[in-house]
């Protein structure tokens, strides 16, 4: 049976970025953080037998993580072709994984694909402005729930977003994400950054405010 903890060696356990992209904000998703958000999904039965999609899926950590929860289908999609190698090598290491993932070697933006949740880490925009909105704006054209890691700083921006797109925040959390030196300006082995946890949830239509002022 798994638990959050096996979950978390698990993820650990698999490969990550060879060359990582700094204009693409590859950071691999740290094992515990993603255990979290997984598990949190999880124990409200947003996994286990649905279509899953990941955008941005990078090495795959977020994708067989939930496999291993149960997903029935996992849609990948990812623009970096080397992430993708990686992905699918770290997906051949598990029993029935590799035949429950459709990877789709694409741009986010470019993609429409649909699924009963989105699961991703995102870029943070720090590179790209705006590329946390990027996905974002796909996320809600995709699937009715939203998991996903955003810089703790920029809280406001996904509180304004979800009340634009019809969507609420139905769970956050506060996370130190560690950086491991993975590109060549890093100065220090590790690093921590303050990352927020969402669930976001799509609005019933009962409760949209109308945009209509009738004053």
């Amino acid at each position: 049976m798994v638990s959050k903890q096996t979950l978390a060696v698990a993820l650990s356990e698999l490969k990550v970025f060879e060359h990582a992209s700094l204009s693409l904000e590859q950071y691999a998703t740290e094992s515990d953080l993603a255990a979290e958000l997984l598990w949190h999904a999880h124990l409200r039965g947003l996994l286990d037998g649905k279509t899953v999609v990941d955008l941005g899926a990078g090495t795959g950590v977020l994708a067989i993580g939930a496999a291993a929860l149960g997903a029935a289908r996992i849609i990948c999609v990812e623009k970096d072709e080397a992430a993708l190698k990686v992905l699918r090598e770290n997906a051949g290491r598990y029993e029935g994984v590799e035949e429950r993932l459709d990877i789709i070697h694409a741009d986010v933006m470019i993609t429409p694909v649909a699924g009963d949740i989105v699961i991703m880490n995102p870029p943070f925009g720090t590179k790209e402005k705006h590329a946390d909105r990027v996905f974002l704006e796909r996320a809600v054209k995709t699937a009715p729930v939203i998991y996903t890691i955003h810089k703790s700083t920029t809280e406001r921006f996904v509180e304004a977003f979800c009340e634009d797109a019809h969507y609420e925040i139905a769970w956050r959390e506060r996370r130190s994400f560690p950086l491991k030196r993975t590109m060549g300006h890093h100065e220090k082995e590790r690093g921590k950054v303050e990352v927020t946890l969402f669930c976001l949830e799509r609005k019933a239509k009962k409760e949209r405010k109308s945009e209509f002022s009738f004053t």
